[in-house]
């Protein structure tokens, strides 16, 4: 299966905006860590625009769907505590929490396990 090159960069630019704004959005809570959002937040997106990256780039189709949920499963983790920020209001998150949707959408379309 042949993925273009757009969207290949359409998804890793994707995963680059969430991974900025997620990490902007923990390293500025300020709030106890008794739930370890922050701590939460920054792992469920650390390094995940190379993740998005490296999978497209994998030649075969099993070892590629085994990357894109991995990588999905991080992205709902990451979206489950983006829903938690928005409920305690700390901040606006629901076009984050889209971003990340879209992103999911994407990995899953494009690994053939939609098709």
């Amino acid at each position: 299966m042949s993925i273009s090159n757009s969207i290949v960069k359409n998804a890793a630019e994707r995963a680059g905006f969430i991974q900025n704004n997620v990490l902007d959005i923990a390293y500025e809570m300020n709030i106890d860590e008794l739930y370890q959002i922050k701590t939460r937040l920054i792992t469920s997106v650390n390094n995940l625009s190379n993740s998005v990256t490296e999978a497209f780039s994998l030649s075969n189709r099993l070892d590629r769907i085994r990357s894109f949920v991995l990588i999905t499963g991080k992205m709902l983790e990451c979206r489950d505590y983006l829903q938690l920020v928005n409920k305690l209001r700390i901040t606006d998150t629901s076009k984050l929490m889209e971003e990340i949707d879209e992103l999911t959408n994407l990995l899953m379309i494009n690994s053939g396990s939609l098709n």
